[in-house]
């Protein structure tokens, strides 16, 4: 979201923004495969620990949609809903692809 990327861009300045936006990085990097994994055995205490924790990561820098499918699989592991979480595996991998890409569009522009 850029009305996000911007509002953090002048309130801490473009080298913050940049540091936070590698953080995410390292996180969507560490933390994704993770979660694929734990969604292919079916792990609902891993899958709700790591959803929960990306999605505030994507959310508070601007990946609301990412954070938003985050949430649903959260809230599906929770659950112990199977389809549901099973349903989320190939919008979940097309996310996280491209929510890194355009963290590297963003870190070479900043």
């Amino acid at each position: 979201d850029a009305h996000i990327l911007h509002a953090h861009r002048e309130a801490l300045g473009a080298s913050k923004l940049r540091q936070l936006l590698r953080l995410l990085q390292v996180s969507l990097e560490q933390q994704g495969p993770l979660l694929l994994d734990a969604m292919q055995v079916l792990d609902y205490p891993e899958i709700s620990g790591l959803a929960h924790r990306l999605a505030g990561a994507c959310e508070s820098l601007g990946g609301r949609s990412l954070a938003a499918l985050l949430h649903r699989l959260e809230l599906a592991a929770e659950a112990q809903a199977q389809q549901l979480c099973l349903e989320q595996l190939e919008p979940l991998r097309e996310h996280l692809s491209a929510t890194q890409q355009a963290l590297r569009h963003l870190l070479v522009a900043l």
